[in-house]
């Protein structure tokens, strides 16, 4: 059985250090039994319907490519083997360090 896997991370994004911080994220888990164009252009409507700008790529693999609305941009990927989800936050007014002693506290 494979495992789901998930990373996220808190970086500076603003002209100095702790300035601006925003999250960076990716999540990967085994590629369900299912149409995979369809799950891709699912995630496309969806994150339209959202305001965002979005890419669809076919081949080789579908991956959904979106950027704009409640976030700086987003990627999904149907493959090989796993779906991974990639995203990166807007740049809010924050202290990516002291966020990070957050988050391991």
């Amino acid at each position: 059985m494979q495992r789901s896997r998930t990373k996220s991370t808190v970086g500076d994004c603003g002209s100095g250090s702790g300035d601006k911080a925003n999250y960076s994220y990716t999540y990967g888990a085994p590629a369900p039994d299912s149409d995979r164009g369809a799950d891709a252009r699912k995630v496309a409507d969806y994150w339209r319907s959202l305001g965002m700008e979005v890419r669809l790529v076919e081949s080789p693999a579908y991956v959904v490519y979106g950027s704009g609305g409640p976030v700086e941009g987003l990627t999904f990927s149907t493959g090989p083997g796993r779906y991974f989800i990639a995203g990166e936050s807007l740049c809010v007014p924050g202290d990516a360090a002291e966020l990070r002693k957050q988050d391991n506290a």
